[in-house]
């Protein structure tokens, strides 16, 4: 360990060595605003003026209502300021100007501030480590460049001091110079150097028994990615904390991991899974106590793709008992439909906001119209409210426009979420289905969408021609369309143990067809022929032989010759990413394919194959045969045949 700690502190000290002064621009004077620090600690002028050095004119800095008096102040005796009364002054510029909104950059091109810098210059060397950390985190806070000579003199005295720094000190320090305004060489040494130096010391000074200490320092060196062995200390030590940790401290402890880019390396170090279980159920139970804006730092770790499952619906539980501005829903629904997870009721409150606020929708660019098709048509219901709510989103003209010109593929995904819920705006079909923006689309749509592009047109044409039955307008292009079709069969694998199960319990492999496809472009994982009385139909070596295969070698029902009174049962097989994260809710595309197939005439079934695999093998096949009576039974596709 000792040879560890003069290992870094010799590193440290040669990343730290002496930078050159060249290039360095005088104290101030920029007009650039600095970022934001509203959020870093600030402390009272008694902090920074200790009462042994207390005196008048210290008193009448404290005092000072106005820039202009805290310069005069300056001008009258900035020859004899001490250290408290330089820091005085600046806290007091810094308070004055913040509380009036005043322009830093004007109050940096003074004359007195000009002066209170070289004082605090020419007194640099009689500052002690504490006092440059202060000095350091009011140049932050006012904006002063990191390549300015104040700032490069304090981080010279703060290097020097950098080994025998507090961790609370170190914590501080790296947020102060990732605030910094600009960088400097010296500036990019010390950010480098204070990970070293917490690494070394964190073992040594941390108190493990102390909760808040630990959950602060675990948080530092999540986001600054130290050495495993520590943050699986630090995390087994939480595990003993996390029953007394508040509110708060649980949810820092969730953020910090959910925006490391190591999340997933992260959670394979033993405890820190454990943690992050554990902080969950924490912020769940309290998640109608966190002000909006954590719940929004919640919702950016989810658009990440980091999913929360506790979390995520506890979230989504306090946006159905809330009235959310439609902006801040949207910021939701992006969450949830990027970590895979949909609420029904949710989709309820939506197509209801939407009805109701159609000025919002269309007026508010926080409001993204694809994050609200998507979501209407995530679990698609084809009742009134949700098809008003789609004219309302059709109806964003120029929403949709710009959609077109910067994401063709995310256009074409709107128009489809129309369509699911029996929406066709001629003008959005007309646009989508038009060649020069297929082809103009290829083009333009980057590699990682353009199968989902491909897909999506696919849908697109298949909504409109099973839906609407006098539809006149255009299509897709024959090899736009063998092109989609293609990349979906390749996609496509048989699950051979259920293709056995079915052939089994339909008395053998000639009453089963596997991989065929109908004309409008839907794949059947498996079809069956029942003739009247439910009998199956031999479809691959009897006298009903299989489809033919066209030229492009897709094989489609529609050409298999079948008896009168026939019944065409179409199995689809479904996976868990067919239905919505830890639901039995199956996601919207899905609905929508076995919807169509029925209105198509044909007696759809789906087999959920992750329930299937649990059942005990002498249970799989009278399953499967009772799913194929239910299939048979209904209905709705003998309705769609009158329609």
């Amino acid at each position: 360990m000792m040879f560890m700690k003069r290992a870094s502190h010799v590193f440290c000290r040669r990343l730290l060595s002496t930078p050159t002064l060249k290039h360095r621009q005088p104290i101030v004077f920029l007009s650039d605003q600095h970022g934001d620090v509203s959020s870093l600690p600030r402390p009272g002028s008694v902090s920074v003026v200790r009462e042994k050095d207390a005196d008048i004119l210290s008193e009448e800095l404290q005092k000072a209502k106005s820039v202009e008096k805290v310069f005069d102040i300056i001008a009258q005796h900035h020859t004899v300021m001490n250290n408290s009364q330089i820091l005085a002054a600046f806290d007091s510029l810094h308070d004055i100007s913040e509380h009036n909104r005043e322009d830093t950059g004007q109050l940096m091109s003074q004359p007195a501030f000009r002066e209170l810098c070289n004082r605090a210059l020419k007194r640099m060397r009689f500052y002690s480590a504490e006092d440059a950390l202060t000095l350091l985190k009011i140049t932050t806070q006012l904006g002063i460049a990191a390549n300015t000579l104040l700032v490069q003199a304090v981080c010279q005295m703060l290097r020097h001091s950098i080994n025998s720094f507090s961790l609370q000190q170190l914590m501080f320090l790296d947020r102060m110079l990732s605030n910094q305004k600009g960088k400097s060489s010296l500036t990019e040494a010390l950010m480098m150097a204070v990970p070293l130096v917490f690494q070394t010391q964190a073992p040594i000074q941390l108190d493990f028994s102390n909760a808040s200490d630990v959950c602060q320092c675990f948080g530092f060196a999540v986001s600054k990615g130290l050495d495993d062995t520590l943050i699986e200390k630090m995390a087994v030590a939480l595990l003993s904390h996390m029953q007394t940790l508040s509110a708060e401290q649980a949810s820092t402890l969730l953020l910090c991991l959910a925006f490391s880019n190591k999340i997933f390396h992260l959670l394979s170090i033993p405890g820190v899974k454990e943690v992050m279980d554990m902080a969950q159920l924490t912020v769940a139970s309290n998640v109608q106590k966190f002000p909006q804006k954590t719940i929004r730092a919640f919702l950016a770790a989810f658009r990440k793709g980091v999913y929360m499952k506790d979390v995520m619906r506890a979230v989504v539980k306090r946006c159905l008992t809330e009235t959310w501005e439609l902006w801040e829903l949207s910021l939701l629904l992006e969450a949830c439909l990027q970590c895979e997870y949909m609420n029904p009721e949710l989709g309820e409150i939506v197509a209801e906001r939407i009805s109701k606020d159609q000025g919002s929708i269309q007026n508010d660019t926080r409001v993204s119209v694809l994050t609200m098709t998507d979501c209407i048509a995530a679990i698609p219901k084809r009742n009134q409210l949700f098809k008003e709510a789609a004219l309302v989103l059709a109806n964003c003209r120029e929403k949709f426009e710009l959609l077109k010109l910067k994401a063709p593929h995310g256009f074409v995904k709107a128009a489809v979420g129309l369509t699911s819920v029996q929406c066709f705006p001629k003008e959005i079909l007309d646009a989508a289905f038009a060649e020069e923006f297929i082809t103009a689309s290829k083009f333009k749509v980057p590699q990682r969408h353009k199968a989902n592009l491909l897909r999506n047109l696919l849908q697109l044409e298949q909504g409109v021609s099973v839906e609407l039955r006098n539809y006149e307008g255009k299509l897709l292009p024959n090899d736009v369309r063998d092109e989609a079709m293609k990349m979906l069969a390749a996609e496509k694998k048989i699950f051979l143990p259920l293709k056995r199960s079915l052939e089994h319990g339909m008395g053998g492999s000639q009453f089963l067809k596997s991989g065929m496809w109908t004309k409008h472009g839907y794949f059947v994982d498996f079809v069956v022929v029942m003739r009247k009385g439910e009998y199956p139909v031999a479809i691959n070596n009897g006298p009903f032989e299989e489809g033919r295969l066209d030229t492009a070698g897709f094989s489609f029902i529609e050409d298999l010759v079948t008896p009168e009174d026939s019944k065409v049962l179409t199995i689809i097989v479904a996976d868990a990413s067919c239905f919505w994260r830890d639901t039995t809710t199956l996601k919207g595309h899905i609905a929508t394919r076995l919807h169509r197939l029925s209105l198509l005439g044909y007696s759809p079934m789906l087999v959920n194959i992750e329930q299937w695999k649990a059942l005990l093998d002498h249970e799989k096949i009278p399953y499967l045969m009772r799913e194929v009576k239910s299939a048979l039974s209904d209905t709705t596709s003998s309705q769609a045949l009158q329609l």
